[in-house]
């Protein structure tokens, strides 16, 4: 590995010659910026990921609950919520808007439930979307 400077810039290359960044050079203050946005930067981008993740819970719970539509007032009241909680917690949460939608979910069994099931089905989604996520952030420009 090979370091290289010059005026305000550290170059650094692994072996085969390779920047350490497919970016290209860093420098001082470039890093510097990167560092103190890694914050940030990876809340909001967690923040994102986790919004896109909400509305699919919601289109699929729409799309796939077992009852059959009398007002439509069940389906169309399915919801979720992102929101960061305590220690930085991520929490999405699928919930029914209706009043009488917690006895679709208990009543017979659960026979018209749909939000344990969602998230059953749905729930390695998200881990699989937060899979390599420094990958996809810039934390300096």
């Amino acid at each position: 590995m090979g370091i290289k400077s010059g005026p305000g810039t550290t170059r650094i290359r692994g072996a085969g010659g390779r920047f350490a960044s497919s970016k290209g050079y860093f420098s001082v203050d470039t890093l510097t910026r990167g560092i103190a946005q890694f914050e940030i930067k990876m809340r909001d981008k967690i923040g994102e990921i986790a919004e896109e993740f909400a509305q699919e819970l919601v289109d699929y719970a729409r799309s796939h609950a077992p009852w059959e539509d009398r007002t439509g007032d069940a389906r169309a009241g399915l919801s979720s919520l992102v929101e960061f909680g305590r220690g930085q917690n991520l929490v999405v949460s699928l919930f029914h808007t209706v009043e009488y939608g917690i006895w679709l979910e208990v009543r017979w069994n659960g026979r018209y439930a749909i939000i344990i099931p969602t998230v059953d089905r749905k729930g390695r989604d998200l881990l699989a979307k937060m899979k390599g996520i420094m990958d996809r952030i810039v934390f300096y420009e």
